[in-house]
């Protein structure tokens, strides 16, 4: 659960949540690959590919990301 909602990948599942916007998904996926949800909404973006995981910047902390001004 991230953001209060439960998250699942078509393929893998949320292996953990880590501290801060990001989560761990249990697949190896390179960096910038969108992650959906069960409805197919964006639910993050893999940031970092692990050895048997990718860790995934939650959308809530891109798009907060995107609307600060410069």
């Amino acid at each position: 659960t991230i953001d209060g909602r439960q998250y699942h990948v078509l393929g893998g599942k949320v292996s953990r949540a880590v501290p801060g916007p990001w989560f761990e998904i249990s697949l190896r996926l390179p960096p910038g690959s969108p992650v959906l949800d069960r409805q197919g909404r964006l639910a993050g973006v893999v940031t970092l590919r692990r050895s048997s995981s990718s860790r995934v910047a939650a959308m809530s902390s891109v798009r907060a990301r995107l609307e600060r001004p410069p």
